[in-house]
């Protein structure tokens, strides 16, 4: 019973706030894809791993996240793919002065063709085409709506691009995404994760 409901109140939610287009299967790859996704993270072995990468990108298309546009290798590493799915994207809050300084270095920057991947839920209606004039920047919206139904419904949604699995960081949202677009190996760089060092008691447990 329980799944019933959770069925039939996701896909009401879809109904209302969202849609059932597979937009990242619609928007495809920028060009020919290559046999890799690279993922860029924010954590600091980024750091140490990224001038390998820009030494030897090897068969490897790059997809960087969140504030990556700001560093100067941005434009040396040249990702098709970049994704924002943090909600101070596109709503007000207090890292807005940095945020618009995203997009318009983002804006200045990007002389290749690259896909955006943004949420498609957006109640306060930002505007990414004004920030992103850019006629290389190709933004294409992500659905994010929860389903937790029918498990033989599940994978289904998941292949056509519905729904999301309450992703807890953008890499998530990255690797769902390249697995949408065909990729086959991704590979994960600067994904350093601190969430079971808040669990500490003290330095020996």
């Amino acid at each position: 019973m329980r799944n019933l409901y959770e069925t039939a109140f996701y896909f009401a939610v879809m109904a209302v706030k969202e849609n059932f287009r597979n937009y990242v299967g619609r928007a495809g790859t920028p060009g020919t894809p290559r046999g890799t996704m690279a993922i860029l993270g924010n954590g600091p072995s980024l750091a140490a791993e990224l001038p390998e990468l820009l030494r030897d990108p090897g068969d490897r298309d790059f997809m960087a996240v969140n504030y990556f546009a700001l560093d100067e290798r941005f434009t040396l590493l040249r990702p098709s793919y970049y994704v924002l799915s943090d909600p101070m994207f596109f709503r007000d809050s207090p890292l807005r002065d940095r945020v618009a300084e995203l997009y318009r270095v983002m804006n200045e920057r990007v002389a290749w063709p690259m896909a955006l991947y943004v949420q498609y839920y957006n109640p306060e209606r930002f505007d990414y085409r004004a920030a992103l004039p850019n006629p290389l920047i190709r933004i294409v919206p992500f659905h994010t709506t929860l389903f937790r139904g029918f498990r033989s419904l599940e994978f289904r949604l998941f292949r056509r691009g519905l729904g999301s699995a309450n992703f807890g960081t953008v890499v998530q949202v990255g690797e769902y995404i390249a697995l949408l677009l065909g990729y086959l190996r991704v590979e994960l760089y600067g994904v350093d994760h601190t969430l079971l060092e808040g669990l500490c008691v003290d330095g020996r447990n």
